[in-house]
């Protein structure tokens, strides 16, 4: 579905002919040098590119002007929100600074946490988390409409730094996927730029990668920081305004583009998804860390014993090996042979033991169905060793070393819309591509036991796939039933009530005598 555009291919060519010159003529941002010089050069580049947006923008230091702005956002019922961040971990990066729009207000800039870079002390003049936390609680209880552009990430920001848990009302990013999800690039000020800016605007579109080359954004000074993140907040609600047209069946120009049905997906699927998808990467996985050591010593283990079975069988050869290295001195091949070496197990098998080619494709191929198809004795040792190391590297001794270290759980990323096709990927780690058929590492993943849930006013909260330990045994969260009795550390439950919302599981308890 292709995303309807707002200017023609002449006025789209010129404004990327403009970007082009302007590339050219704007001077390279120096790199290396000590911490002060890259940090001054910095805000010489950022002054220089924006500075003469300084009276368009606005830095919120007060906390009364803060309420006074977060006033005007409840009156209009809209507001665009940004977070500035020390990285791409809502859990345990912290908050640097959010940028807020609403209509009529200039875009602004609140900082948090900018510290200074020789002392590493937090500045004075700014806001404090509690702060900001009051008034953006005001938004939520209001029902003020909170605009996005990756919301998910936002939101959850937002929810471990701040305390607050807003909803959002529209995702810049999402909107884009579903309009148009072959978009070249996918960021805000791409967007922003090609669907939203005015056809004379000859500005580069200044990212945070190449503007900043590595800098923690804590450590810009607030005078320049603000210069460069107040913006974004502005484009969040310009690129609202343009997408919002297409995606509300109600709106003339999704009429004319036949996209009624691509509107009601983003508005009843969609949107409502992303909060879900939050509170499930929120929520995390429990990996047992004892049976994980165990499965890893055990791995090891025969890991090890994959490669002296290979080195016996290959000691067979070692006449022909070193006679082979001698005659060819430009050969790659070395003993004992390095399994993990493509170019040294094609000269093995091609060049000294002259296997026939099984695979016309690849010819000189070395990969797993290869090897099966020639039949070598040689082939069985490296298919288990390769199967081993990779079920070692990635999985056994990889999973325990991402655990977060503030929830004692493995939070992976969910994609939303992580392909063309629009189905959901998962990354870091990629809970996908788990090994299907080997139950030893699904084991090492566990369910969330009841001393691991927040029990708060009589209530235990559960997902809806976590174990409960009953008197009867354990029992899937969703099938409790009144009269359970759940044990818990510090006693035994009996559950009064029960209710399913999306994935979670709430049962009212009363404690059981002793």
């Amino acid at each position: 579905m292709a995303l309807i555009s707002v200017r023609d291919e002449a006025v789209l060519k010129q404004l990327k002919d403009k970007q082009a010159k302007m590339k050219k003529s704007t001077p390279a941002m120096k790199k290396g040098g000590s911490l002060m010089i890259r940090i001054q050069n910095i805000c010489e580049q950022v002054q220089s590119k924006l500075g003469h947006y300084a009276n368009q923008l606005e830095l919120i230091q007060t906390k009364e002007r803060l309420q006074e702005y977060i006033t005007s956002a409840i009156k209009k019922d809209i507001i665009a929100i940004d977070t500035e961040t020390t990285g791409l971990d809502p859990i345990t990066d912290q908050i640097v600074g959010v940028c807020i729009y609403t209509r009529e207000e200039k875009p602004a800039y609140i900082p948090i946490n900018h510290i200074d870079f020789i002392t590493k002390k937090r500045l004075s003049n700014q806001l404090t988390e509690e702060e900001v936390r009051e008034e953006m609680q005001r938004l939520v209880d209001a029902d003020t409409k909170a605009i996005f552009f990756n919301a998910k990430f936002d939101i959850r920001v937002m929810r471990w730094q701040l305390g607050v848990d807003i909803k959002p009302a529209h995702c810049g990013f999402i909107a884009g996927k579903c309009l148009k999800e072959d978009e070249p690039e996918g960021n805000l000020k791409y967007l922003w730029k090609k669907y939203c800016c005015p056809p004379d605007f000859d500005e580069p579109a200044l990212t945070f990668d190449k503007m900043f080359d590595g800098l923690c954004f804590n450590l810009i000074p607030i005078s320049t920081a603000y210069l460069y993140a107040a913006k974004d907040s502005l484009m969040t609600m310009d690129l609202y305004d343009f997408q919002i047209q297409y995606l509300d069946e109600n709106h003339p120009y999704c009429q004319e583009a036949h996209l009624e049905k691509v509107a009601k997906l983003y508005r009843e699927i969609e949107l409502p998804i992303i909060s879900i998808v939050a509170d499930i990467e929120d929520q995390g996985v429990v990996i047992d860390t004892n049976y994980a050591k165990s499965l890893s010593e055990e791995y090891n283990k025969r890991l090890k014993e994959a490669e002296e079975n290979f080195n016996k069988e290959i000691a067979l050869y070692e006449d022909q090996i070193r006679a082979y290295v001698n005659t060819h001195p430009t050969s790659k091949l070395e003993f004992p042979v390095n399994m993990n070496s493509p170019v040294q197990l094609q000269e093995l098998f091609y060049d000294v033991l002259q296997q026939p080619v099984v695979s016309k494709k690849d010819p000189r191929g070395t990969g797993a169905d290869i090897l099966k198809a020639m039949g070598h004795p040689l082939c069985g040792p490296i298919l288990e060793y390769k199967k081993l190391a990779k079920l070692v590297s990635t999985y056994i001794d990889a999973l325990p070393q991402m655990i977060n270290k503030r929830t004692g759980r493995l939070h992976c990323n969910f994609n939303q819309y992580g392909a063309a096709t629009g189905r959901f990927s998962s990354s870091n780690p990629n809970f996908q591509n788990l090994p299907s058929k080997n139950h030893d590492i699904r084991q090492m993943f566990s369910a969330a036991r009841v001393s691991d849930v927040l029990m708060v006013d009589g209530k235990l909260e559960f997902l809806i796939e976590d174990l409960v330990p009953t008197i009867n045994g354990d029992k899937n969260s969703q099938d409790l039933q009144i009269g359970d009795v759940i044990i818990c550390d510090d006693g035994k439950y009996t559950v009064k009530n029960k209710n399913i919302e999306d994935v979670f599981v709430t049962v009212n308890i009363e404690r059981l005598g002793d």
